[in-house]
């Protein structure tokens, strides 16, 4: 029965981590002022009282004594000091998933049910798509929101190879394209799309023409920094050691750089034709096997079974498939 709760809720199951990851389940509710778990996930999202205390309108002293309750109630600190905001123990971070799963459901449960209209939606939505999606697909994925949800708007991000599943997990992120899937049980991804590599240079240098493998490590090269980002190719999967003359954060400063200078690049074909229509670039193909750039959607688990956030994932889908 034990197994089959922490299965339902996607929380693993052996014994050490589901006491500490379900520890407010395991309590007697009766005991427990519900309220806290709204306390603690404000604390949570913010990492500072006083703008936890403004996120749920209450005063400092107020939210101050709750959190003294609820370190009482799991006699453990939950949260300390460090330099400006406070940080969770590891306690409040095992504590994290299943609390604000609880709240999900209990606003669900309560909340008055009507058929999801997204015209009615007003919310914005945080996505990090790297230059795969917001120069191929964004420009598809906008009029249909404008035309669905005139009310919500997006805010594009870019975070970075450390943060990005960290905000994920915070709902700092509602959703992000990645060049790995990630290995964060509170983290969902699905497959989206593959594409395959080509090596890019400007027309006029010295690789115009069939490229092969001798002058494909002839040649000095700009490389993508982002691990994370749809479009990374790691060092390992070339047969040598490229010459790396430039590292970059985006696929499209790799193709300004490429195109003015005599450096090459590797980038996913789609996204290297749009460029060579815009920069005159020229487009060879790889002299030996390198795997696909792969896409994967990812979003946070809380959010699986949100409807706009089901709409959101199911536009993009649509988007990317029927291009």
């Amino acid at each position: 029965m034990l197994n089959q709760i922490t299965s339902d809720l996607g929380i693993p199951n052996d014994s050490k981590r589901w006491e500490n990851a379900l520890v407010i389940g395991l309590m007697n509710l009766r005991n427990i002022d519900l309220n806290l778990l709204t306390i603690f996930e404000a604390i949570m999202a913010e990492r500072s009282i006083t703008r936890a205390a403004a996120r749920l309108n209450m005063t400092q002293p107020a939210l101050s004594n709750a959190l003294s309750r609820l370190r009482a109630l799991v006699n453990d600190p939950l949260f300390v000091r460090q330099g400006n905001e406070i940080a969770p123990t590891a306690r409040a971070r095992a504590m994290d998933v299943p609390v604000r799963q609880a709240l999900r459901l209990a606003r669900y449960a309560f909340h008055e049910r009507h058929p999801f209209d997204p015209g009615e939606m007003m919310r914005k939505f945080s996505l990090s798509l790297g230059d795969f999606g917001e120069t191929l697909y964004l420009p598809r994925i906008m009029p249909r929101l404008r035309s669905e949800a005139a009310a919500a708007s997006v805010v594009l991000k870019q975070p970075s190879d450390e943060t990005i599943i960290p905000d994920l997990k915070k709902e700092r992120l509602d959703l992000a394209w990645l060049a790995v899937p990630p290995e964060d049980r509170s983290v969902c991804n699905e497959a989206l799309l593959h594409d395959e590599f080509v090596c890019i240079t400007a027309a006029g240098t010295r690789a115009e023409g069939t490229l092969d493998e001798a002058g494909f490590f002839d040649l000095s090269h700009a490389r993508l920094a982002a691990r994370h980002a749809p479009g990374f190719v790691a060092e390992h999967t070339f047969r040598r050691q490229r010459r790396v003359a430039a590292e970059v954060d985006t696929l499209h400063a790799m193709a300004f750089l490429v195109a003015s200078s005599d450096l090459a690049g590797c980038m996913p074909r789609m996204l290297a034709e749009r460029y060579a229509a815009l920069l005159d670039l020229r487009l060879h193909e790889m002299p030996f096997a390198v795997p696909p750039a792969f896409v994967h959607q990812a979003w946070p688990a809380v959010h699986d079974e949100d409807p706009a956030h089901i709409w959101l994932r199911t536009l993009i889908r649509e988007a990317v498939t029927r291009g």
